[in-house]
């Protein structure tokens, strides 16, 4: 039976993927009050896309399917502002609202993520390499190199790695944490991948030629 929480949430002008690391500027006076209410307690919340509405100021609308934040680094900064570092963890949709003052409460249900890939090591090692020709010409782009990415083995881990990496629309990513299939999600964001490695292959290379004639 899947686990359900009383998670509070933090609804962000971003997709969380399970084990990607999210650096956080905590100002709202709202906001202060989440985290030191977490940290005095379960240091989570629930990261979701903002459907409508604004990230700052107002009530959003959050996309129903969002991911668990564990904070794992806090530093104080002035007026009760704090840069912390969360994790992602599992994850949830959303049930239920059951609060909106002074931040956003929900009854959620934690997803479980099942691996439904045929578990080839060929097939993992092709979508690694996928991974690593993306990430060298990111780092090419910024004048730095990479002998190969951190992609994990684990399918289940890759498939939210490869989406965690892509410079996709915010729904893409949205649509790619909400898929429930590991083997179709990782199918998906490798085409994205691809594609983007190409399109982002032909700037490096238009740059390289400008340095070149220069």
């Amino acid at each position: 039976m899947c686990q359900r929480l009383d998670l509070p949430l933090f609804p962000l002008n971003c997709v969380l993927f399970p084990n990607e690391l999210l650096p956080l500027h905590i100002f709202e006076e709202r906001y202060k009050v989440m985290i030191n209410n977490c940290l005095d307690g379960v240091p989570e919340f629930g990261v979701v896309l903002i459907k409508s509405g604004s990230e700052v100021g107002g009530q959003a609308d959050p996309h129903l399917v969002g991911t668990v934040a564990r904070i794992r680094q806090t530093e104080s900064l002035d007026d009760g502002r704090m840069m912390i570092i969360v994790e992602g963890k599992q994850r949830f949709n959303v049930n239920k609202l059951t609060g909106v003052e002074p931040y956003l409460k929900a009854d959620v249900q934690l997803l479980t993520d099942i691996d439904d890939t045929t578990g080839d090591e060929a097939s993992i090692h092709d979508i690694r390499e996928v991974a690593t020709r993306h990430l060298r010409v990111v780092m090419g782009l910024q004048g730095e190199w990479v002998k190969e990415a951190p992609a994990p083995s684990d399918p289940i881990a890759l498939s939210y790695y490869l989406p965690s990496q892509l410079q996709v629309p915010l729904q893409q990513k949205q649509s790619l944490l909400e898929e429930p299939s590991t083997v179709v999600r990782l199918g998906e964001a490798v085409v994205l991948m691809i594609g983007e490695t190409r399109a982002l292959k032909q700037r490096l290379d238009q740059e390289i030629g400008k340095r070149n004639s220069s």
